[in-house]
């Protein structure tokens, strides 16, 4: 079952859209996953509603999910990220966007501009949704919302 993060909002079944992808299911992972690597993360989780292999990847021949949600939990740097994205009405061009995004963060700091850290800062941080609840969850979701509200007040 997938892990959605609370500070990401979600797209409705009738606002999603069909992406001009060009690629496969297991070609996007990939891609994602290679990005991932070259950016150097750890405990790497992807999250949808895709059956897992014994490795614990998303198998690339599967049913479609009445949810194509993607969320994809990371530390970076000593600290937790995530990246979630249910625009598009299939789960392999969630994962394709994910890692566009990726690879976009990547090329900023080839060109010298940020960080991908810095890119993150005002991601939601917090543990997944399955470790909702507790002082450490409000806590998160607080330190979240003051560092939204820092970015917009400028």
């Amino acid at each position: 079952m997938q892990a959605w993060p609370m500070a990401y909002s979600r797209t409705s079944a009738v606002e999603r859209q069909r992406a001009k992808f060009e690629v496969t299911f297991g070609v996007a992972r990939h891609q994602l996953l290679d990005e991932l690597r070259l950016l150097n993360v750890s405990e790497l989780v992807i999250s949808s509603n895709i059956p897992l292999r014994r490795d614990g990847l998303p198998y690339a021949n599967h049913s479609p999910p009445e949810d194509p949600g993607v969320a994809v939990y990371f530390n970076l740097d000593g600290d937790p990220y995530v990246l979630a994205c249910d625009r598009w009405n299939k789960v392999k061009d969630n994962l394709r966007a994910i890692g566009l995004h990726v690879l976009a963060m990547r090329g900023m700091q080839r060109w010298g501009l940020v960080a991908p850290s810095k890119l993150l800062w005002d991601i939601n941080f917090c543990p997944p949704a399955k470790t909702r609840g507790g002082l450490f969850w409000e806590f998160c979701q607080r330190l979240h919302l003051t560092r939204l509200n820092l970015l917009t007040d400028n």
